[in-house]
């Protein structure tokens, strides 16, 4: 990825030098690897991450709409943008963690209400959130990175040094099939190993991410259906223990009971079953690197076939 200045991006979209989606990947791309500029190296590494999909799923489109160039350098616009998000996102994922530790019997009725207006949000975000996109010239550098990694050597190698190469090429695979949860200090693990820059990887875990945010908000909501489902029987439990003479209202709770519990166990099932993890198809990772979703296949089942001992000696 060309380096682009964080003030120069309104003249460039203005210009159409560069695309609105270009450009939001582009602030996403900058807050990403500049933590300490934005004071976001402060808050705990996964908290950041998730404050930072968070900023590009509801703030980075409309701000170039919003900036005006006689008030302040974009730099600082984003800055003073970044630093109001962030005590809200706190605000909330406090809200979340305290709703998670307490369940307020008062607030169940309405905590359904609520979860039918976050979908539609989520629903609606999801359709808005820009990809990532480069043009073909910034595509070159990458793939002529992997295309190095991942082309036969004109000399034979040893069986040690062919599955020495094996493992690196896996390794840095699993990187990208990682890319939703990677921290920088993984991805420079993985950059160091395989001989590569952190940037190249880097580039390549935030253009996967972007494409991974629907998959995302779908398995938010599977686990916020399953929390409701828990709810509920935390609700009717307590109404249980609390109803000592009425058969009826006693069947009428069990039979709620046991409808929720099943519930909460089909989606711990969906949840548990891989089919909903956050992670990108092997097509995707091939697009990245250069190789056919099958040769992407193929070196994972050799990895996982591998001796871990093995495999411990690079990680």
């Amino acid at each position: 990825m060309t380096d682009i200045k964080l003030d120069d991006i309104p003249d460039l979209v203005k210009s159409n030098k560069l695309t609105k989606q270009e450009a939001c990947v582009q602030i996403y791309h900058i807050l990403y690897t500049n933590p300490p500029r934005f004071g976001l190296h402060t808050i705990d590494e996964d908290l950041r991450s998730d404050f930072l999909l968070y900023f590009l799923q509801y703030k980075t489109n409309s701000l170039l709409e919003k900036y005006d160039p006689a008030i302040s350098p974009f730099g600082a616009y984003i800055y003073r943008t970044v630093q109001t998000s962030l005590l809200t996102f706190i605000k909330k994922a406090s809200d979340r963690n305290n709703y998670n530790k307490f369940f307020i019997q008062d607030s169940i009725c309405d905590y359904q209400a609520q979860m039918q207006e976050n979908e539609n949000s989520l629903i609606h975000v999801a359709s808005d959130v820009p990809e990532f996109s480069t043009s073909s010239k910034n595509k070159e550098i990458p793939t002529l990175v992997y295309k190095q990694i991942f082309t036969k050597g004109t000399h034979r190698l040893s069986l040690k040094d062919s599955r020495d190469r094996k493992i690196k090429r896996g390794i840095l695979i699993l990187a990208l099939k990682s890319a939703w949860y990677i921290s920088d200090s993984q991805i420079n693990k993985v950059s160091t190993l395989c001989n590569i820059s952190p940037e190249v990887l880097t580039d390549s875990v935030c253009k996967l991410k972007s494409k991974l945010i629907n998959k995302a908000l779908n398995r938010q909501q599977i686990e916020n259906n399953r929390n409701r489902a828990y709810c509920f029987i935390h609700n009717y439990r307590m109404q249980l223990a609390n109803n000592e003479t009425d058969n009826i209202k006693f069947e009428q709770l069990q039979k709620k009971i046991d409808f929720q519990t099943e519930n909460w166990n089909k989606k711990t099932r969906k949840l548990n079953s891989g089919r909903n993890k956050i992670a990108p198809t092997n097509s995707e990772i091939g697009e990245i690197i250069g190789l056919s979703g099958r040769f992407v296949s193929f070196y994972i089942r050799k990895l996982r076939e591998m001796d871990m001992t093995t495999i411990q000696q690079f990680v």
